[in-house]
């Protein structure tokens, strides 16, 4: 309320005595000069007159304009004057209009304890006289209809409607100095005792109150919204009012209102919706206040009601330190829990928001200030499928509500997101923090921007948490419009992510570039936990790229992916690999049919206990038919190569074949074992290997060795010296081997389901030593698990160190 519109009602009062008063007087004359002196004592000229009839019980005024304390013109259209009493009943006085205009805005204060006074003194004046007012304007408040205003010796009533409000007044004198007050709109009525001291006034009453009958009068004093309807509830009102003689101390007004029944409110929107709240329990309300400068307080100590709204329905809310003054401008703390519920968003377990409040009541709706702190947290919320959601503003917050919707603006929000389910058996996690963010939804279009980060994220899949880059950018939605435009944090390379999606048409695209994951910044078991597996990944990078389409909301899915792997290196339990790189491109259609285009992989290092190295292959993926074929196999082993005729690997078959064929394999290479240490071998080899693999068994099945031109040497050096007078086919063999230059190899190789190697060995050849002319032939069986040969191999050295003495040489050979 303005200080102008404050005094309107303070004067008022005068007003209405004064023209009471001036009525009195014209009654005996009209003659302006008579009657200026007798009403100078009110602060009232008569400016203009025109007089219609004269007659002899009454006098017709057509108009009649007054001037009051030099800054008020009042006019009164209309008015009727009784010109002789009779001697019994009531005199009447009316008019048909009465207007009052302020020439200025004076901010003196108003002098109420005299106005009061001269209202109680009328029963002596202007005892036995009634006044009727059918219309008074005092603009820009509301007109003032069927005024009718009585005075008897003891008592005045006045009755008036302000557009469809009706209310009435009773003052009755009850003792000396003391008045009651009877106040009442249709359906109920408060009291209140009037007293007069030395010092001034005071007003004080208490009254059970039907709050629905008094909502009208409420909404068109401005003391509730004119979109709020009162529709249930009870309270106790008190009444405390201070109103001195003394100018410089204010009157002062004090009054509590206690619910003594739930308060049912209703809030209608201006786009039909209604807002439903039950006040069910709160603590006394407070009101204190200051004439004429109406500055009032309002205090409530909490609070708690269940708000509806649209689909939300019964929404538990508590206000705690309830703060209002004239604006109007409030401040709370304001809770919302929720447990096991059902509600437009889904089923929730658990919701609580909280908040700090400074709420301001404008003409165009409500703007609410969130002071930093306040908590959004909600968790295991179905339909998002995430089990929390919490968001906390660290800098204030705005949130205006309007008839069109909403909009909430902040400039910082720090929040969090935990087991959000993203595809079948995983979940992410990730702290998330909101910059200059803003949310609306007006005329039921919902709108979002905000920049976002995410330093890091976590994916939960089955019983494992693997670590995930984080993320930054921006974050829009526009109606059904989704954009986010991001960069991936912490990764060797960052790359970008562009997502668009349209809500209602169920259309979007994806797009990630660049962005490149190294291993020797964090091994794999280091990026999830926790790490049960027998392998590794220690080093190297991988490089993605996607993009993706997709309409009716993911059902058609189309698009295209690449990763390049370099450098990959790692362990499967003891056996080491490293220096992996390959290309792989797949394209998906929207007839759900995947191709991967060809490719070729290369391995640096393969150390099951024997280093295969420089190993080199083209495959094709078939994902249909769950299937690899792979041509051009090759690898260096024991100083020769390897290669494989072309083959293909059906996951889904009981048996896979693959034929090697080895070229010059150091015979030296070969047995350099713990098993052979006493051997020295020379030459090298070939051989033909037809490999059968079911399930997790290799076999070999006739194999071939041959050795090489222009063959070698074997010399077999015991610890003991051979004894000479040995002549058993076994010291024989012995001897022949201790210098055994053979011109041809042969033999065929059989390799067990359980790891066991059969050789059948056929040699050729002499020993200079023995009879140099005189050919031998050997036909040696050999056999060794070379499962545990390669454990025995693998236990000498640890994987650290070979992919360390890998490194080191590349470091080397880069220098």
């Amino acid at each position: 309320m303005s200080k102008r519109t404050a005094r309107i009602a303070a004067i008022v009062l005068g007003i209405v005595i004064a023209l009471a008063v001036l009525a009195w007087y014209l009654r005996d004359s009209l003659i302006r000069e008579i009657s200026n002196p007798l009403l100078g004592k009110y602060g009232v000229e008569v400016t203009d007159v025109s007089l219609d009839a004269l007659a002899t019980r009454d006098a017709s005024i057509s108009y009649l304009e007054l001037s009051y304390e030099d800054d008020t013109v009042i006019a009164i259209e209309g008015l009727t004057l009784p010109i002789i009493g009779s001697g019994a009943g009531l005199k009447t006085y009316s008019a048909r209009r009465v207007s009052i205009e302020f020439a200025d805005d004076d901010e003196q204060p108003a002098e109420l304890a005299s106005l009061v006074e001269q209202l109680l003194s009328l029963n002596n004046e202007l005892a036995g006289n009634e006044f009727r007012i059918i219309e008074l304007r005092l603009p820009p408040n509301p007109p003032i209809h069927d005024l009718h205003w009585v005075v008897t010796s003891d008592q005045q009533t006045l009755d008036a409607r302000v557009e469809m409000v009706s209310m009435s007044a009773v003052i009755r004198m009850i003792g000396e100095g003391r008045h009651e007050i009877d106040f009442a709109v249709p359906g109920d009525r408060m009291a209140a005792e009037l007293r007069r001291a030395e010092s001034g006034f005071s007003v004080s009453g208490t009254s059970d109150l039907d709050l629905p009958s008094w909502s009208p009068l409420a909404k068109l004093a401005g003391i509730v919204p004119r979109e709020i309807d009162f529709d249930s509830g009870n309270g106790r009102l008190a009444v405390d009012v201070d109103i001195p003689f003394d100018m410089a101390e204010p009157p002062i007004a004090m009054v509590e209102l206690a619910p003594t029944s739930p308060w049912q409110l209703s809030y209608a929107h201006e786009s039909g919706e209604t807002t439903s709240v039950i006040l069910q329990t709160g603590d006394t309300i407070g009101i204190s206040a200051e004439f004429p400068e109406v500055d009032w307080t309002l205090r409530q100590a909490q609070s708690t009601m269940q708000v509806s709204y649209d689909e939300w329905k019964s929404i538990p809310l508590a206000l705690s330190d309830v703060i209002c003054k004239p604006g109007p401008e409030c401040s709370m703390s304001a809770d919302v829990r929720i447990e096991d519920r059902l509600l437009p968003v889904g089923q929730v377990g658990e919701a609580q928001l909280s908040a700090l409040i400074d709420a301001v009541f404008t003409d165009d709706g409500i703007v609410l200030n969130l002071r930093p702190g306040a908590l959004a947290d909600v968790r295991q919320l179905e339909s998002f499928g995430a089990d929390r959601i919490e968001g906390r503003l660290v800098s204030q917050g705005t949130l205006q509500i309007v008839d069109a919707g909403w909009t909430l603006a902040a400039d910082s929000i720090d929040g969090s997101v935990e087991g959000l389910q993203v595809a079948a058996d995983v979940a992410v996690s990730a702290s998330v923090f909101l910059e200059d963010a803003t949310m609306s939804e007006l005329d039921e279009v919902a709108a979002a921007a905000a920049g976002v980060f995410l330093p890091n994220a976590k994916a939960r899949w089955l019983e494992q948490v693997i670590d995930l880059p984080g993320m930054k950018g921006s974050l829009s939605l526009q109606g059904g419009a989704t954009r986010a435009e991001l960069e991936t944090v912490g990764l060797q390379q960052n790359g970008t992510l562009q997502l668009q999606h349209d809500l209602q048409g169920g259309t979007g695209t994806l797009q990630v570039d660049g962005a490149v994951i190294s291993f020797g910044a964090m091994p794999l078991s280091g990026r999830t936990t926790p790490w049960e597996r027998s392998w590794d990944l220690s080093d190297g990078t991988v490089a993605l790229s996607l993009a993706a389409r997709w309409q009716d909301s993911g059902e058609v899915l189309s698009g295209n992916m690449a990763a390049v792997v370099a450098g990959l290196s790692g362990h499967y339990e003891d056996s080491v690999f490293a220096d992996v790189s390959t290309t792989l491109e797949l394209d998906y259609s929207a007839e759900a049919t995947l191709s991967i285009a060809p490719s070729e992989i290369t391995i640096g290092l393969l150390d099951v206990g024997v280093p295969i190295t420089e190993i080199s292959a083209d495959y094709v993926l078939d994902s249909a038919g769950s299937r690899v074929a792979v041509d051009n196999l090759r690898m260096s082993a024991l100083g020769g190569e390897v290669r494989a005729d072309p083959f293909s690997f059906h996951t889904g078959s009981e048996g896979n074949t693959v034929l090697l064929h080895a070229e010059s394999l150091e015979m030296d290479e070969l047995l350099t074992v713990r098993e052979f240490e006493a051997i020295e071998v020379t030459g090298s080899m070939s051989a033909r290997l037809p490999v059968s693999i079911e399930g997790d068994a290799v076999t070999i099945a006739n194999g071939t060795l041959t050795g090489e031109p222009p063959g070698g040497v074997i010399r077999y050096l015991p610890g003991a010296p051979p004894d000479e007078s040995d002549a058993s086919s076994l010291a024989f063999v012995r001897k022949v081997l201790s210098n055994f230059r053979y011109e041809s190899l042969s033999s065929v190789v059989d390799y067990t389901a359980g790891g066991d190697l059969k050789l059948q060995l056929r040699l050729e050849g002499r020993n200079p030593d023995m009879e140099e002319t005189r050919p031998v032939v050997l036909n040696l069986d050999v056999e060794n698990n070379v499962p545990q040969m390669l454990r025995s191999l693998r236990a000498t050295r640890a994987v650290e160190e070979v992919l360390e003495q890998r490194f080191q040489r590349q470091r080397d050979g880069a220098k």
